[in-house]
């Protein structure tokens, strides 16, 4: 079902390719499930995007290489932000714009403004095609300083959640065994009727039994 939608260049691929589209498909299926509200739903889903794609290209008839469109460009989700739900900009899991997208549009905007205010003050006189070309390229070197950035951000807290499995681990291998909650086993011992029966061959006992050595009427 969720290749129905490129069943006329599936017929263009040899066996080979085939199996390759397949197991793409089985792993873009398998990561649809995870951010789906209903997994069921992930092969309609990644037929969808299967047929916008084509639909975006122009259609089949457009595509000369069936095998590196369909697992280079067909079947893999193209996030415009960070969040993994984001698919072109759409919500996988609720079909509607992502709002994390629109958040960083309003933020490149705000940063292409910035820039080009820059450029006028820094190079006045530009023609408008040199303007254009210098807010281009700086917003390029901009781009590319948040993405090296978020890289380090991101090492960072693997490297930190890292540290924080270690150390709980370490603490984990520390604990004494006391510390499980369990209550300590009790030492064996005689019970209350083996003791009892011990405490008669005593002479005290004897005596107390027998009324001070003399047999009780």
């Amino acid at each position: 079902m969720a290749l129905t939608p490129v069943a006329w260049l599936w017929q263009g691929l040899n066996r080979w390719q085939q199996d390759r589209v397949v197991e793409a498909a089985k792993l873009e299926l398998a990561q649809l499930r995870n951010v789906l509200e209903w997994p069921a739903q992930a092969p309609s889903v990644l037929a969808a995007r299967l047929k916008s794609r084509l639909e975006e290209t122009g259609g089949e008839a457009l595509i000369t290489r069936p095998f590196g469109w369909i697992t280079r460009r067909g079947l893999v989700r193209r996030p415009s932000c960070a969040d993994r739900r984001c698919d072109d900009g759409v919500r996988l899991d609720t079909g509607a714009d992502c709002d994390h997208c629109a958040n960083v549009l309003h933020v490149r905007r705000e940063w292409r403004v910035r820039i080009a205010a820059e450029v006028d003050q820094e190079l006045p006189g530009l023609e408008t095609d040199a303007r254009y070309r210098e807010i281009a390229a700086r917003m390029r070197r901009h781009a590319e300083v948040e993405a090296a950035d978020l890289v380090a951000r991101q090492a960072w807290a693997r490297e930190r959640e890292a540290r924080r499995a270690a150390a709980r681990a370490q603490a984990e291998a520390q604990t004494p065994l006391s510390g499980s909650g369990r209550r300590p086993r009790r030492r064996p011992g005689r019970s209350w009727r083996a003791r009892t029966a011990a405490g008669r061959g005593r002479p005290g006992c004897a005596r107390r039994a027998t009324n001070g050595g003399r047999p009780r009427p």
